[in-house]
């Protein structure tokens, strides 16, 4: 995953057992995922009770992810900037360049002590696959909105252009949390970009949240690992293991077919918020 570090883990009461939970998956027996025949029941059901705890302990975290989202301002959600030359005010010279300077006004993490907030993260991420289909669609009003210049991107390539969305809207990972929000972002906004064929907006949200919770998930568990990490083989399984779990509960999760660009980022707020409360409730038949 590449986002570890030198990361020292929550010490949130709930990551204590959802690292437990984790532990005590089984590591003899195979599967590519709980729908998959090879996984024993004991293996799906602690599969499904790891993914729980989890979910569990983000809401413990961030009491607010078990409530109705709160539908951030885009200035909120937005990078801080600074202007390229300091100085405040003062009369002649140009007006400077506007550049991203780590997170968002009130959402980001900037050391290891300061609070996680995953609801606003998840409408970061929202925002941004925002404008990756504004681009798309070359919406020039709906990229103002975020700072972005539609001509300016489109005379970049096309990995330019996924660079400058992420720049703009998630700023700088200057955290292991934002760095996870960066890659599950990434994923989508060069599916949306670069894709011959872009993902319906549904498709990308579930995909965005399915894959910012398990890479939080997965930080978490490996930062404070019960008696240290396991065998790349055993935590890599236990890893997919988890992923596919997610991806298969987040299929449940109504999301409307219909979705206007400028509505995404409140949309990524209620998909959170909903998975999270299908794996808190468990394991259902498949």
């Amino acid at each position: 995953m590449g986002t570890s570090g030198a990361y020292g883990g929550s010490e949130s009461s709930g990551w204590a057992g959802a690292r437990e939970a984790a532990a005590a998956i089984p590591t003899d027996v195979g599967g590519s995922g709980p729908t998959t025949s090879g996984a024993g029941e004991g293996f799906d059901a602690a599969v499904a009770d790891s993914a729980a705890a989890i979910a569990n302990a983000m809401v413990v975290e961030e009491p607010g992810l078990g409530r109705a989202p709160i539908d951030f301002t885009i200035s909120n959600l937005l990078p801080r900037v600074h202007r390229a030359g300091g100085g405040g005010g003062g009369g002649g010279g140009g007006a400077g360049v506007a550049r991203p300077r780590g997170a968002s006004r009130t959402g980001g993490r900037t050391g290891g002590s300061s609070r996680r907030k995953m609801a606003m993260g998840a409408q970061r991420g929202g925002l941004a696959l925002g404008a990756a289909y504004a681009l798309r669609n070359r919406d020039g009003a709906g990229l103002t909105a975020v700072g972005l210049d539609l001509a300016a991107l489109e005379a970049l390539p096309p990995a330019g252009r996924v660079s400058r969305i992420l720049d703009a809207i998630l700023g700088l990972a200057t955290h292991p949390d934002e760095q996870v929000l960066r890659e599950a972002a990434v994923e989508q906004v060069k599916a949306i970009v670069m894709g011959a064929v872009p993902p319906t907006i549904p498709d990308a949200l579930r995909a965005f949240v399915e894959s910012y919770v398990w890479r939080m998930g997965m930080l978490e568990l490996r930062a404070q690992y019960p008696g240290g990490l396991p065998a790349a083989d055993v935590l890599l399984t236990r890893e997919r293991q988890l992923k596919n779990y997610i991806r298969a509960r987040i299929r449940s999760v109504t999301v409307p077919a219909t979705i206007a660009v400028a509505s995404i980022k409140a949309e990524a707020g209620k998909v959170l918020r909903d998975v999270l409360r299908v794996l808190r409730a468990g394991r259902t038949p498949t």
